[in-house]
């Protein structure tokens, strides 16, 4: 063995023991990717080549456009983080051409591989995305997994003129797999352009056309003709919603939710949002819902939930309260419904058993921030909810394989640790005392 090739053998060894205890190992496929994004102008990548660069090939900015367009670049091969700092992200492309990451709204594009995609703001502030009425704010394409956190989706409009294009989902429209945890979803619109449209133009917070995880956000003040805060059209997947409120959503023609696959709700609130007079305001279920430990506090017809014929509902510890004006009422059923107890209905018109409790006023307070990440409504002294089922709230699991496991937290993240459940999102009694500031004549 000549010497030059022991000194081979021998640096060869070195560099191998070298990498074993130092840790250094070749980028593989299964280490996230990270684009930081230091621009808040919508402005698109110079080219794509795995570095998020505006202007240059390398060295310029990284807008939040071209981090998704690298992103989706090399999807197929990774796992891919794109952090934002907070602060406001205006959309200013218009929609031209062929829907892609060039123009218009936001789109993720995934891959058979099934990496994923995680846009955050690791600030204490979120980062709003706003499309300023120009198009959708963020489009998920099939098999793309998307996690969005500590993010506010804003400003997205949809106006059909007869475009055959997807005209729902205002704010998000997801055909994918997405994670929404700490995120607002608000002041979005889908609508019809035209004098007239034959059909509902849905979803103007949310169309679900794949699976939708919703944790610790909100969907307020979204608008459309039917189903203001989210139209649900998941197939055999759906929509699971947990310590979330969904408030001040309008719909122009009916329902708040429309649900044409599997949605559960647990730990949440829907509050305040309206239809028109003797339209549908709540839930419209024509699949599978599950209702557990929520409040729901609507106006007007069917307020909390209309199941269809093809529906099944199951609920439990839920608060279902109507404003009880002329015409208005919480529930009509006519599928299948099962109810779990313990419940507290503010009219008859909700299947019910032994335990549940009818024509009660579940003494609600205001919506407000009463402590955690979400808007609640308290529980006022002497609530019939307060420990209103003996022993400790029980989850109705999310899949068919997974056992019932003790809810041990409210929708605030509080603890549900007196020993009994109280019915709703909302554990424990805070009164709402109104504050009159004086009247001051001059």
């Amino acid at each position: 063995m000549t010497q030059s090739f022991r000194h081979l053998i021998w640096v060869s060894l070195v560099i191998l023991i070298l990498s074993l205890n130092l840790g250094f190992q070749p980028t593989r496929a299964d280490t996230p990717s990270l684009f930081y994004v230091d621009s808040y102008e919508d402005i698109n990548d110079f080219v794509t080549n795995s570095v998020c660069s505006v202007g240059a090939v390398t060295g310029g900015p990284c807008t939040l456009r071209a981090a998704i367009a690298e992103a989706n670049a090399i999807i197929d091969t990774f796992d891919i983080v794109i952090d934002i700092p907070s602060g406001n992200y205006v959309l200013s492309i218009p929609p031209e051409g062929v829907n892609d990451i060039t123009s218009g709204d936001l789109n993720f594009i995934g891959h058979v591989n099934l990496h994923s995609i995680t846009l955050r703001c690791s600030d204490p502030q979120p980062a709003v995305i706003d499309a300023k009425l120009l198009d959708r704010v963020l489009r998920i394409e099939p098999d793309t997994i998307v996690y969005l956190e500590n993010i506010v989706v804003r400003g997205g409009l949809l106006s059909w003129t007869g475009s055959v294009d997807m005209f729902d989902g205002a704010g998000i429209l997801n055909y994918g797999t997405s994670s929404l945890t700490n995120v607002v979803v608000e002041n979005n619109e889908a609508r019809c352009g035209q004098e007239t449209c034959t059909f509902y133009i849905s979803g103007g917070g949310i169309l679900n056309a794949g699976q939708m995880t919703i944790v610790d956000s909100m969907i307020r003040n979204n608008k459309s003709v039917g189903a203001s805060a989210i139209a649900n059209a998941g197939g055999s997947f759906g929509v699971v919603i947990k310590n979330s409120t969904i408030y001040g959503n309008h719909a122009s023609g009916a329902f708040t939710i429309d649900s044409f696959a599997y949605l559960h709700i647990r730990n949440s609130t829907i509050s305040g949002n309206t239809a028109p007079p003797g339209y549908i305001s709540g839930i419209a279920n024509h699949d599978m819902l599950v209702l557990e430990s929520t409040t729901v506090a609507n106006a007007g017809r069917s307020s909390s939930i209309f199941n269809y014929v093809s529906g099944s509902v199951r609920v439990k510890d839920s608060i279902l309260q109507n404003d009880g004006a002329s015409g208005s009422r919480n529930c009509e059923n006519n599928g299948t419904w099962n109810s779990e107890g313990y419940s507290i209905y503010s009219d008859d018109t909700c299947p019910s058993t032994g335990t549940d409790l009818v024509n009660t006023d579940a003494l609600l307070g205001a919506l407000g921030d009463w402590g955690g990440s979400t808007l609640t409504m308290p529980l006022q002294t002497g609530s019939p909810a307060e420990d209103h089922r003996p022993g400790e709230c029980m989850t109705i699991p999310e899949g068919p394989t997974l056992p019932p496991m003790p809810l041990t937290e409210d929708q605030r993240h509080y603890l549900r640790d007196d020993g009994a459940c109280d019915t709703g999102a909302f554990e424990g009694i805070l009164d709402v005392i109104p504050v009159y500031l004086p009247l001051i004549i001059k």
